[in-house]
């Protein structure tokens, strides 16, 4: 399994800096670090998300393969918001893959290509249908060159720097 670490620049008290943050607009007082706790958790309870922005979170990930770390990517929260579809769900006997222009240009390189990427279906599907592997087990298997479809949203607050 993977190693997580937190790195120090990792807000420390983060319902603290959230009250500070929002006592600054409430006109609180944002002196008392006790009450800055209380109204930072009241920010959570009550749904003033907007706060969570303040609180910074900074760490290195290691030891994880490169299809956990799209997962994770996938299910980060606020700007932009996207969906891509599931590794878990594909149709092992027929997924559509990229084969690059240079691979494509050289005919030995191109058949070598087909025949890894024919022997990558064969397997998924025999760990699916013959051993009952778990699809998300045998996922770790398919080519990053597979095609993907995803669903983007963003808003004029994530808005991408050259359109302004």
């Amino acid at each position: 399994m993977g190693k997580i670490i937190i790195l120090e620049e990792t807000t420390r008290y983060p319902l603290t800096l959230m009250g500070q943050r929002a006592g600054v607009c409430w006109g609180g007082n944002i002196q008392d670090k006790d009450k800055n706790y209380k109204r930072g958790l009241d920010c959570l309870e009550s749904g003033h998300g907007r706060v969570l922005e303040y609180v910074n979170v900074e760490m290195v990930m290691e030891g994880y393969s490169a299809r956990v770390i799209r997962e994770w990517y996938t299910h980060i929260g606020g700007a932009p918001t996207r969906l891509q579809a599931s590794t878990r769900y594909i149709n092992y006997n027929d997924f559509d893959y990229i084969v690059p222009q240079s691979v494509k240009n050289h005919k030995e390189a191109e058949m070598r290509y087909e025949k890894c990427i024919s022997e990558i279906k064969d397997c998924t599907r025999y760990l699916l249908e013959e051993c009952q592997i778990p699809r998300e087990d045998i996922a770790m298997l398919l080519p990053l060159g597979m095609q993907t479809k995803i669903v983007d949203k963003r808003n004029l607050r994530n808005r991408s720097e050259e359109r302004r």
